[in-house]
């Protein structure tokens, strides 16, 4: 987990957090594995790097925009140059409130769709990637000014950039008519339960019942909004609470598997290696 999200998180008024980060190659090749609570805007400064998503592999360079949307398991790997990034990440919940607001909740659509398509890079030669990098070096001033109502004003800043995101996908992507308002609202629905009952049993077929749709129809839905299958999403939630706790506790990892919702030690050590390419120490013995 990024304990930079965490920290942004803890500030239920502004969940929002700017980091200006210099990466440089490491011995082992790739920065580890990680995925956090908060949805995220990378503006590539200099150098260069590639991004392992997903099971993709995204090549960016200096002027390109990336997004990243909540639990997306990512690593990267900087080129022998190395990086330079500006950091954006927010709560969704700054965008789009628990008030089901029907028109803020379209801005949300692009981190959403992340997950099956390339749509989170923007290059750096495109007009939307300018018109984006402009509202972003705002909000870089706002954040580090701080100037008396600056919360403000960076909402309003990232609203802009998440407005001129959600009206440019909508053309490329024609995402407005392949999601609709009904089916974000059984799509919000279901993760709210999973977001409050993350470690108790959770079948497809309960979540499609909160849904109201058939089983076979919801798991496709599932699949094709989220990027991957229903258990693969409760898995990725469990582990990322996992790796959160292994870093910031001193807690047994015994103790840690069975609170996430694991009750087989050998099975969580299998998938937390397939999942991160790591091992639940190499996690304790990074954290501060």
């Amino acid at each position: 987990m990024n304990n930079d999200c965490a920290e942004a998180l803890r500030d239920n008024n502004f969940p929002f957090i700017y980091k200006h980060k210099k990466d440089k190659p490491l011995p082992g090749g790739e920065i580890p594995n990680h995925l956090h609570d908060c949805l995220e805007i990378n503006r590539i400064v200099s150098g260069s790097a590639k991004i392992f998503v997903n099971g993709r592999i995204i090549s960016v360079s200096a002027g390109d925009i990336l997004l990243f949307s909540s639990h997306e398991l990512h690593s990267w790997a900087v080129s022998r140059e190395g990086a330079e990034w500006k950091v954006f990440m927010f709560d969704k919940n700054l965008i789009w409130p628990d008030t089901f607001n029907l028109m803020e909740y379209r801005y949300l659509l692009p981190f959403i769709y992340i997950g099956i398509s390339d749509i989170g890079k923007l290059k750096a030669d495109q007009e939307i990637t300018d018109e984006v990098r402009i509202l972003l070096k705002k909000i870089d001033y706002l954040f580090t000014e701080k100037e008396e109502g600056y919360e403000l004003e960076i909402k309003a800043n990232l609203l802009l950039v998440l407005s001129r995101l959600y009206s440019f996908f909508t053309k490329q992507k024609n995402i407005s008519k392949s999601y609709n308002r009904n089916s974000f609202f059984k799509l919000y629905n279901v993760q709210k339960h999973i977001k409050e009952h993350l470690f108790e049993p959770i079948s497809l077929e309960f979540a499609a019942n909160i849904a109201g749709m058939q089983k076979n129809y919801f798991s496709g839905f599932f699949k094709k909004t989220m990027g991957v299958n229903f258990s693969e999403y409760i898995l990725r939630l469990r582990l990322f609470h996992a790796i959160h706790l292994i870093e910031n506790t001193n807690r047994t990892t015994a103790d840690i598997i069975y609170e996430c919702g694991f009750n087989n030690e050998s099975y969580f050590y299998r998938i937390f290696k397939k999942t991160t390419g790591k091992s639940p120490s190499f996690f304790r013995n990074i954290s501060p």
